[in-house]
This record gives structure tokens, C-alpha cells and sequence, in this order.
């Protein structure tokens, strides 16, 4: 089972998850499950066809938005920020250790117009370190007025 950890009121961040852990996250009220993993990232990684099927399984909505760090780009923090705007209720999103979607929830958040100090803290303390992000997410945020 994955350790869901909250970020902020709509928001857990999980590594990645079980099957079971659908079915837990119904449960605790999610509503969207965002699969933030490269399909085939690694050989023991469940397939997204699968994390698909979990969800619906569980009544759950799901996104798979895939992404890769060192590739990251504006299109992909708009395609998260879009689904997390349009989730109707909590999102639980996970990767391999959670700290990719820890990130692009962070940089969202701060398009959003979320304050980067805010959003750091709650990474830090689901324990991820987004010191990094700080120029970028005060960028947006700043953009976002």
C-alpha cells in the first residue's frame, strides 16, 4: 500500500500505488487519481491500461499525465493544472516516489496564483524538497497576478 500524503485540502501525493490503494482512495473521498509515471519507466511499474481500469473499478476519474523532469514543460503544468481545476473534488497523484507530482501540483498551484512559500512548505512537509522550484514557482505565480 502507498502512504497517500496531504498537500492541502484537494491534494494527496502518493508514490507509486497498489491496487488495493484505488479503492482506498475512494474511500477517503478522491476524486481523480492522476498517474503521473512514463509508461514503462520501469519493468515492475503497473501498466497505465491497468491504473485505468483500478480507478474505474473504484468510481474514481483518472488522467495519465506522464512526465519526465529533465523534460518537463509548460504544456505538461497546464495539462495538470487542468485537471486538478476540473477534478470536482480531491486528487490523489502519484509517480514512482511522488515527488514528480509533488512538483507539478507545486507548479499548478502556483499558475494558479498560489504563493511559492505556501507551497513549499506543504511539499516539505509531505517530504519532498521543491527548494529548487522557488524561482519558477514565484515566476508563475506572479504571472498568475
Amino acid at each position: 500500500m502507498a502512504e497517500f500524503r496531504k498537500a492541502g485540502d484537494a491534494i494527496m501525493l502518493a508514490p507509486q500505488l497498489a491496487p488495493e490503494d484505488f479503492q482506498r482512495a475512494a474511500d477517503a473521498g478522491v476524486k481523480l487519481v492522476i498517474n503521473n509515471r512514463v509508461e514503462g519507466e520501469a519493468p515492475d511499474q503497473m501498466p497505465d491500461e491497468t491504473a485505468r481500469e483500478l480507478a474505474e473499478q473504484a468510481g474514481l476519474a483518472y488522467a495519465h499525465i506522464p512526465v519526465q523532469m529533465s523534460a518537463l514543460s509548460m504544456a505538461d503544468v497546464d495539462a495538470m493544472r487542468g485537471a486538478l481545476n476540473g477534478a470536482g473534488g480531491p486528487v490523489l497523484a502519484y509517480c514512482l516516489s511522488g515527488a514528480r507530482s509533488a512538483a507539478l501540483w507545486a507548479l499548478a498551484e502556483a499558475a494558479n496564483g498560489g504563493k511559492a512559500d505556501v507551497l513549499l512548505e506543504a511539499t516539505r512537509e509531505c517530504g519532498y524538497d521543491l527548494e529548487g522550484l522557488r524561482p519558477t514557482l514565484e515566476s508563475l505565480s506572479a504571472q498568475a497576478g
